[in-house]
């Protein structure tokens, strides 16, 4: 389990533009984009998935701790997910307490 943007530090978020935007893109575009124009998901599906995101941030934490990455990489990790969290607005409960005292 790696996430090569904590190892490869690409400017860019996605290779083909979204909203004319490579990087910095918003919960609105991202959910615009792939839940309601490429999957042709409902309100109702969007919020449950998301809710469930919000939900697995303690089991995220959990296998970044069983991981085999430096501490300092698992760290990196940790803030990319609270970083993406919050693009979504989404709520990670105890998880970024944890992240920014490790």
């Amino acid at each position: 389990m790696l996430n090569t943007s904590i190892l490869i530090n690409y400017l860019e978020e996605s290779a083909l533009p979204l909203a004319g935007k490579k990087s910095d893109l918003s919960r609105k575009e991202l959910v615009q984009y792939f839940a309601y124009e490429r999957l042709e998901l409902s309100e109702s599906s969007v919020e449950e998935v998301l809710l469930g995101l919000e939900g697995s941030f303690e089991s995220w934490n959990q296998m970044i701790d069983r991981s085999f990455l430096t501490e300092d990489l698992k760290q990196d990790y940790r803030t990319l997910i609270i970083r993406r969290a919050e693009r979504l607005d989404l709520n990670t409960g105890p998880f970024s307490m944890i992240t920014f005292t490790c």
